[in-house]
């Protein structure tokens, strides 16, 4: 069976919905282990029904007591995440880039 862009792209928004399946995961895993790092990688193979800034911004959420690195296929100023160097993203985070800290 053939879908629509439009009606798939709905399909597996449902499916991959942040806040009731993508964080309460993410969550359960950090529960479960309590890591001191999390990694967060690959997130550019799921673009666009996935987005990063879904996730970054319930950071505080995923956190609880550890560390999260992020790798994102991409560009941060401090301010934005610039995907693949192309595509900004104008929502603000609170991050800091590997580079700018470990040096």
């Amino acid at each position: 069976q053939t879908y629509p862009n439009k009606k798939l792209k709905a399909y597996i928004d449902s499916v991959l919905d942040i806040k009731t399946v993508i964080i309460p995961r993410i969550q359960s895993l950090i529960a479960e282990k309590e890591p001191k790092f999390v990694f967060i990688h690959a997130i550019g193979r799921v673009y666009p029904f996935l987005r990063s800034h879904g996730i970054l911004n319930n950071i505080d959420e995923l956190t609880a007591g550890s560390n999260l690195i992020f790798f994102f296929p991409g560009e941060y100023n401090n301010l934005q995440l610039k995907l693949f160097g192309r595509i900004s993203d104008e929502n603000y985070y609170r991050g800091q880039n590997l580079s700018d800290i470990i040096s």
